[in-house]
């Protein structure tokens, strides 16, 4: 039996007892520059093996995968590492780290550093310093400005390392304090709060997004497009101005013997039952002077006013809230007219009220009259119509009388037309319809007078007001009728006789009565024709008299 167990061995190849290669060179601890890195490279650098022998054999290899790799000295043209571990790193040339020499960086550092002077621990005066980021306690400085094309930002938010500088009580927190004068001669953004402690002088445009609050201030020229808080006050004036000049007017055009003009302060008013007074005098004790200023008093400028004719246009253009009782002779409301929110008159023909019902006379205290008596409506809600009266829907009454000794009408002679209610077709036209249960109709009365029942008719007496016509037979042996009843003959020697009305039809129920004998003959009714309106009387022998007989037909 043979085994083959496939490996490899190298004979020059060995390690320590702890499985090191040992090497004979440390690490160079010096300055890398060109000239001792070729001396680097060309110093003797001996792999030993377990028993100190050197190891003098070279491989060269196009590729090699190795998962440790230890070497003494390497001279490597590109080296690509996904992390890089380093003890200690010498750099002969250039360092650059995304994008920027590390060498010309501390260069500028190491200037800066220089020209700096340390007056003591905690601070640090320059004449330039330029930093990616830098945390100060306090900065003296003449001149703070952007780097190009970036703006100035002040962040007194959370700082970007959680930790928030020491903010003291005077200042708080998110606030930028301005002690003493400040001056901008460019454009000046705040987002949230400004606070200054003496003085802001602002020698441009001041625009301000947000709100202003101040305790006072002085502004000589005020542009605004609406001022809260003054539209009543304005109002509470313009009224106040109103009523003075309306009373000084009233009580001016009441003076006997003045209607047009005041005459001059030397002339006497004679007031009546009262002593005269000059104007200056009556326009004082007319107009309120509790609010006089300092240098004169209201009456005193009030001699230099005009006055107004409250006959002419007086326009207030701002709002006018009036809180007390107000007493308005002739007025004129040129929009809407609104009462608490909810009563509203508009448009110069509409009511309306919102949310609830429209009350008139809720409290009964006194009758309603629309269009000058045409409908008028007392206490008691008797309500009278001097026209006709339409209604659309169903009319609901317990009692229907006459008024006073006169008829109730029941007009189906036409149909009403015009602006009146138009007749359904469920109605039709020249109809009384009376209904009973499930809505069908019971009886009807037209405009001819025919009416039907559905029902039975129990009435003391019955009567026919046409005129019963005894008529003559035609030569085709028809007598023509224009009634429902009459009189006819069978002549001597006929069996029948034909009578033609226009109320035959094929519902009609027709009898016949003989007046007198008929010699044990009954006359019957053989046959009618309700198309040509004819019905026929016969008796089953011929006599030799003639038969009279009535006859009437009940539709």
């Amino acid at each position: 039996i043979v085994f083959v167990n496939v490996s490899w061995y190298d004979p020059d190849v060995y390690l320590t007892s702890i499985g090191e290669i040992q090497f004979n060179n440390s690490t160079y601890n010096g300055l890398l520059t060109n000239a001792n890195a070729n001396s680097l490279a060309s110093l003797p650098y001996e792999i030993k093996d377990s028993a100190g022998r050197s190891i003098t054999r070279i491989g060269v290899f196009k590729d090699i995968v190795a998962g440790r790799i230890k070497a003494s000295f390497g001279e490597i043209t590109n080296f690509v590492a996904d992390t890089l571990l380093v003890r200690q790193a010498r750099v002969g040339e250039t360092l650059i780290v995304g994008g920027v020499n590390v060498k010309d960086k501390l260069a500028e550092i190491e200037s800066a550093v220089s020209n700096a002077s340390f007056v003591n621990p905690t601070s640090l005066e320059t004449t330039e310093i330029t930093a990616d980021g830098a945390i100060f306690t306090k900065v003296s400085t003449d001149y703070v400005s952007p780097l190009s094309g970036n703006d100035l930002v002040i962040d007194l938010s959370q700082s970007d390392t959680g930790e928030q500088l020491p903010v003291t009580d005077e200042s708080g927190f998110g606030k930028l304090l301005v002690k003493g004068n400040a001056e901008f001669t460019g454009n000046v953004g705040i987002g949230q709060s400004l606070v200054v402690g003496s003085q802001l002088s602002v020698t441009g445009n001041a625009s301000i997004s947000g709100e202003l609050v101040a305790e006072s201030a002085r502004i000589k020229k005020l542009q605004a497009e609406q001022i809260e808080g003054l539209e009543g006050y304005f109002s509470t004036i313009s009224a106040q101005y109103i009523t003075n000049v309306t009373n000084v007017y009233n009580n001016y055009n009441n003076v006997s013997g003045t209607e047009d003009q005041v005459t001059s302060s030397s002339g006497e008013l004679a007031l009546a039952g009262e002593e005269t007074t000059s104007d200056p005098d009556l326009l004082s004790g007319l107009i309120d002077t509790t609010g006089a200023t300092d240098s004169a008093s209201l009456a005193d400028i009030s001699q230099s006013w005009e006055i107004t004719n409250p006959s002419n246009d007086i326009k207030i253009t701002t709002n006018v809230s009036i809180l007390g009782i107000t007493t308005l002779a002739q007025t004129v409301v040129s929009g809407p007219l609104t009462q608490d929110g909810t009563f509203i008159v508009d448009n110069g023909n509409s009511i309306n009220v919102l949310g609830d019902t429209l009350y008139i006379q809720n409290h009964r205290m006194g009758g309603i009259d629309l269009l000058a008596g045409r409908v008028t409506i007392d206490t008691n809600g008797n309500a009278v119509f001097e026209g006709d009266l339409t209604v659309k829907g169903s009319l609901f009454a317990n009692i229907v009388k006459p008024i006073g000794d006169g008829d109730i009408t029941f007009d189906l002679s036409e149909p009403v037309t015009g602006d009146q209610l138009p007749v359904t077709g469920s109605v039709g036209f020249g109809k009384i319809l009376v209904k009973g249960t499930d809505g069908e109709t019971v009886y009807t009365l037209d405009a001819s007078g025919s009416a039907q029942f559905s029902g039975d008719i129990a009435a003391s007496s019955f009567k026919v007001t046409r005129e019963v016509i005894a008529a003559e037979p035609d030569l085709s042996g028809t007598i023509e009728a224009t009634s429902s009843a009459g009189v006819a003959v069978i002549p001597s020697g006929s069996q029948e006789v034909s009578i033609k009305s226009p109320y035959v039809n094929e519902k009609s129920l027709i009898y016949i009565t003989p007046i007198g004998s008929t010699n044990n003959q009954v006359i019957y009714l053989a046959r009618t024709n309700p198309e040509e309106k004819i019905f026929t009387a016969a008796i089953d022998r011929r006599l030799t008299k003639d038969i009279l007989f009535s006859w009437w037909i009940v539709n």
